[in-house]
This record gives structure tokens, sequence and C-alpha cells, in this order.
């Protein structure tokens, strides 16, 4: 004789139970997939790598921007005030960078 209903009806509701799990585990893993926090905290050295390859990037297209109509031997003439105010900021700007990347780690 075939499966009693009751059996059918454990049955259906274990794989219901099984088919749950595993929406809710995908659900969570395309969540922290999208989440950009969840992926610093797990791969600190990727995102620190994808950070800095992002700064290269912008700092070339930036001073390739400032290069186009300006001597060279003057913009890198480092006695000009513009280039030392532009480096004093670009050290507060990484300073403050680096520390709110080091509290964003440690909590």
């Amino acid at each position: 004789m075939g499966p009693t209903a009751n059996e059918i009806e454990r049955h259906i509701a274990r794989e219901r139970g099984a088919l749950d799990r595993d929406i809710n585990e995908l659900q969570t893993r395309v969540q922290n997939a999208a989440n950009w926090r969840w992926q610093v905290r797990s791969k600190p050295l990727v995102a620190l790598g994808v950070a800095l390859a992002g700064g290269f990037v912008a700092a070339r297209m930036v001073r390739a921007g400032a290069h186009r109509n300006m001597d060279y031997a003057a913009y890198r003439d480092p006695q000009r005030p513009a280039n030392r105010t532009r480096s004093a900021m670009l050290g507060f700007a990484m300073a403050m960078g680096m520390r709110r990347l080091a509290c964003f780690l440690r909590s």
C-alpha cells in the first residue's frame, strides 16, 4: 500500500521547511553581497586594496588635468605657495581618511 495522507503531509512540511531555510540563506547571501560594510569587515585587505587603487586612479586623473595647461617645471616648484598648500591639504585628508578607516575597522 502507498503512503498515507499523514505521511505525505509530513513529507510536504519537511520539504517546505528545507525550502524556507534555503531561501533565507540565499536572501542573507544576497544582502551581504550588496552590503559594502559587510564586505569591508569580512575582507579588509581587499577593501584597502580597492581604496588604494581607486585613489591612485583618481589622483592620476586629477594630476593629468592639472598638467594640461601648466608649465611642468613651475608646477613642481616646491617653493610655490599653491604646492605647499596642496601638500598640506593632501596630508591632512590622508590622515583623516586613515583615522576614519581605523575607527571603522575597529567597530
